[in-house]
């Protein structure tokens, strides 16, 4: 099985699936999917999210469609922690994007270098 075959376990609060993973595992995750050129899509949500979900069907399928629905906030986290989802911990945006951005820190400097490098022997010329 590969990594991205692998499905994780949702916590069902009030009809919407809420990924039961931490922003590492997750990061990880979006690493591979992006790797294996995966189309789809990931969602941030919070109680405002879960609530709107509940009163718009299309909203839930979108929801729970998606590669990865995490929780900004923590009161769904607190409901997957008493599902007993123990790994569980709250996301925002920015911690996706920041943890996504460090682990491929080392690729960004070597691709800036080289456009650096590109645009000097431009203005040499």
């Amino acid at each position: 099985m590969t990594y991205l075959e692998k499905s994780f376990d949702r916590v069902n609060v009030l009809g919407v699936g809420i990924s039961a993973i931490n922003p590492s595992i997750a990061s990880s995750y979006l690493i591979e999917a992006v790797k294996d050129k995966k189309n789809s899509y990931v969602c941030v949500t919070g109680v405002h999210g879960i609530i709107e979900s509940h009163r718009s069907k299309e909203l839930k399928e979108i929801h729970n469609r998606s590669l990865l629905t995490v929780p900004d906030g923590m009161p769904a986290v607190w409901v997957g922690l008493e599902q007993g989802f123990y790994s569980m911990r709250k996301y925002t945006d920015r911690i996706l994007c920041w943890i996504y951005f460090l682990r491929h820190l080392k690729r960004i400097i070597i691709l800036l270098i080289f456009y650096m490098e590109q645009l000097i022997i431009f203005y040499l010329q």
